[in-house]
């Protein structure tokens, strides 16, 4: 009920309304417009992941910032380190 509220919160703060899990079970929130199978970036230099719509084979657009729950504070950079991310060039 805590993190519920927490997140709740959140959102109010941030502006961003829609809650999901990422396909490897992570909990987020991001802008109403995300769609199943959007991506989730994070980009070097970014302060918070991003969503990404695919709109063509070789096209991204951004959706918005996101929050997600063990994305926020380098574990990108670690699960990179560990051969559990990859880098992509968009």
């Amino acid at each position: 009920m805590v993190l519920g509220a927490v997140i709740n919160r959140l959102i109010r703060y941030c502006g961003l309304s829609r809650y999901f899990y990422a396909a490897r079970g992570h909990l987020g929130f991001g802008a109403k417009g995300l769609q199943e199978g959007d991506l989730i970036c994070v980009l070097p230099g970014s302060q918070a992941p991003v969503l990404l719509w695919k709109s063509s084979p070789s096209c991204y657009r951004l959706v918005s910032t996101c929050f997600v729950l063990g994305l926020m504070d380098g574990e990108a950079a670690e699960r990179l380190g560990r051969g559990d991310a990859t880098m992509r060039a968009f």
